[in-house]
């Protein structure tokens, strides 16, 4: 066998013959054969696969480590998470559309807790346990002040009303 060159190259596609083989016509718009290409893909994918989730572990470490977003690899992370402002966003922008697709609702029969199948405290529309990681959860949200209703435009609009009554 002769040593393989660009001109054997050219030589082959000009022809339409495979450029691994030698021997069989290249599929359609391929310089290679139907054999060939279903070879080259089952290697690819064996190693391409292994060698992609490595490189994809090693890339994910080295930005935690220097503080950078594992998503886009640009912008400092926010603290305590392992994305950026923007990237964030994007995920949480993204997982409220999947979860709002996803979403099954089940209806509960009056006096269950929303959550889970318990007895709801009286008064109110979840359980004991629920009740407090909700209220830790708004407390948390009051002290970041994420969650102002001073000038929320209902509670402006109800202003309003209230007084020309």
């Amino acid at each position: 066998m002769s040593s393989y060159n660009k001109d054997d190259y050219e030589w082959l596609k000009s022809h339409k013959l495979c450029v691994r083989c030698r021997h069989n016509t290249a599929a359609f718009g391929m310089v290679l054969c139907a054999d060939c290409l279903a070879e080259c893909s089952m290697r690819d994918i064996a190693y391409g696969t292994a060698q992609k989730t490595k490189w994809a572990k090693v890339r994910r470490e080295r930005l935690k480590a220097q503080g950078i977003c594992v998503n886009c690899g640009k912008n400092p992370a926010k603290q305590g998470v392992l994305l950026c402002e923007s990237c964030q966003k994007k995920h949480n922008a993204k997982s409220r559309i999947y979860n709002h697709m996803h979403y099954v609702r089940t209806i509960r029969p009056e006096g269950m807790c929303r959550f889970c199948p318990k007895p709801v405290v009286p008064g109110k529309k979840l359980c004991a346990a629920h009740m407090m990681s909700e209220t830790a959860k708004l407390d948390k949200a009051r002290a970041e002040g994420k969650c102002n209703t001073d000038n929320h435009p209902w509670r402006k609009d109800w202003g309003k009303v209230r007084k020309s009554e």
